[in-house]
């Protein structure tokens, strides 16, 4: 048996998070199919939001009350690229094929931020619509004013400018930000967006002097949606060490444990050590050993009870328990869920994400090192504070010529690149709507009252819309958007469900 199937076992997901009282299993059951049925309807469902019904609405070839409609045209996808084309003109913003795609011709896919940045440069379009696009149309925050790259692309597009003169002033900035930069770790969000309103009519050369002066701000991510997502993670490994202590006393006390731990005179803080120490060791008063599969189960809870707070890996098991097998998803897990619109995050994601802070500021060093670098003759040693700044953003050799250290500082960069995660609509709300299940949970274990569908439902919608307010998202919106639709799901008449129920239902 692998390790999630027995976590499953032990504290879910069962075939519900919570099933009312006197519920048979057969009714629970009947649940699960009551599940399935809606999962299979909204499977079929056309009428959702996607991308290329917010760019044709855009174009004007749909009005608002038709923007989740089924019966938009081939001809109409056609009509409103070729009126996206001519407002772009001669500008470069992604390939033919690529920006067909976004208006469901030869297939469908979603611009990433840098492509929204650049289309909204081609059409000139103003502040509140660039917006419009990231939030509503990609689902993710608004224009990240502490980002130095958004700020002048916001800025040059406000003024006009191209994406390549957009581009010549962001290396002017990244060409003069001092050496021994001070990034800022406390939110600054809305002081940057109060003072950048008074600047942004400046010239570029004083916009640019500006930002200097204040450059430690510009560290290049949100505070508000890591914090969030922190917390949310915070929050559920607490519920589930909670809970697996809870269950790993209840489980003692069909044992001879506690009077074994007393008469032995142990300790009850080095548990730790004492419960394996039975486990293997001690025998009840009739000469019988815990059996192989209660030990089992108690060294599980042990185990869990004991988690660091950071556990990556705890968290997605978790959420993804029916998903994961050794520790890794499943093959055909991970397209299951995109075809409802739904992120599963591995633990290399998840960690990119929580680490966005990290990766930016390395970013930011590799830059200025690489603008050093470029200084020097390429046969030439490194003097002392070149490797000594190199050592700083992770190199390890001592002593090599500048071309070397430029080419791994150009691949460190590129590294870097890759492993920056903007934290996105669809990253938050898997561990929404989980957090929200288990305070319904505990209130209903502290209170004695009953499960309701409709009270489940209401606390999920109060997390998810004051979470995804504060971050700049778009609020729960089960009649627009897929994923909360499948997220609302979790709630049926009789019973809960967990994220992992879900998937298991959609494999």
């Amino acid at each position: 048996m692998s390790v999630s199937e027995k976590r499953m076992l032990l504290r879910g997901p069962r075939k519900s998070i919570y099933k009312k009282e006197n519920d048979s299993e057969e009714k629970g059951a009947e649940g699960m199919t009551e599940l399935a049925m809606a999962i299979e309807s909204l499977k079929k469902s056309q009428g959702f939001f996607s991308f290329d019904i917010f760019i044709i609405e855009k174009m004007g070839f749909l009005s608002h009350v038709d923007t989740y409609c089924d019966d938009i045209t081939t001809q109409m996808r056609i009509d409103a690229y070729h009126e996206c084309m001519k407002r772009i003109a001669s500008n470069h913003v992604a390939a033919v094929q690529t920006i067909q795609k976004w208006f469901g011709i030869h297939g469908k896919s979603t611009p990433d931020r840098e492509a929204i940045f650049r289309l909204a440069l081609a059409l000139h379009l103003p502040h509140e619509e660039l917006e419009e696009y990231l939030v509503k149309g990609i689902g993710e925050t608004g224009v990240q004013v502490n980002d130095y790259q958004e700020v002048i692309l916001l800025y040059s597009l406000q003024k006009g400018y191209s994406y390549e003169e957009a581009l010549c002033l962001i290396s002017e900035f990244e060409d003069n930000v001092s050496e021994d930069i001070q990034l800022v770790s406390h939110n600054e969000t809305n002081k940057l967006w109060e003072i950048f309103m008074v600047k942004k009519d400046l010239g570029r050369e004083d916009f640019i002097q500006w930002m200097l002066e204040y450059e430690g701000y510009f560290k290049g991510y949100g505070m508000t949606a890591l914090n969030y997502l922190r917390a949310l993670k915070q929050e559920i490994l607490s519920e589930v060490k909670r809970d697996a202590q809870v269950r790993l006393r209840e489980l003692l006390e069909e044992t001879t444990f506690f009077r074994w731990e007393k008469a032995n005179g142990y300790s009850a803080k080095k548990r730790h050590a004492t419960i394996p120490k039975f486990i293997y060791d001690a025998e009840d008063e009739a000469g019988k050993r815990v059996s192989k599969a209660l030990g089992e189960s108690i060294l599980e809870l042990l185990e869990i009870s004991e988690l660091p707070s950071d556990s990556n890996s705890e968290l997605l098991l978790e959420l993804y328990a029916s998903a994961i097998e050794k520790n890794n998803l499943k093959p055909g897990k991970r397209k299951c869920a995109g075809n409802m619109s739904w992120n599963l995050m591995d633990n290399k994601y998840l960690s990119e994400l929580l680490n966005i802070d990290s990766w930016k500021e390395k970013q930011i060093r590799l830059r200025l090192l690489q603008r050093k670098l470029a200084l020097l003759p390429p046969d030439r040693k490194c003097p002392k504070d070149v490797m000594f700044q190199a050592q700083g953003c992770g190199y390890t050799e001592k002593k090599v010529p500048a071309a070397k250290l430029q080419e791994w500082t150009r691949l460190a960069l590129v590294q870097a690149g890759r492993r920056i995660r903007m934290i996105k609509r669809k990253d938050l709300l898997p561990l929404i709507v989980t957090a929200a299940q288990l305070r319904y949970l505990h209130r209903l274990e502290q209170s004695g009252e009953i499960y309701q569908q409709e009270t489940g439902r209401m606390l999920f919608k109060k997390l998810a819309d004051t979470t995804l307010t504060a971050c700049s998202m778009e609020c729960l919106n089960t009649e627009k958007y897929k994923m909360d639709m499948l997220f609302w799901s979790c709630y049926q008449e009789e019973d809960m469900y967990s994220v992992s129920d879900i998937l298991e239902v959609l494999w």
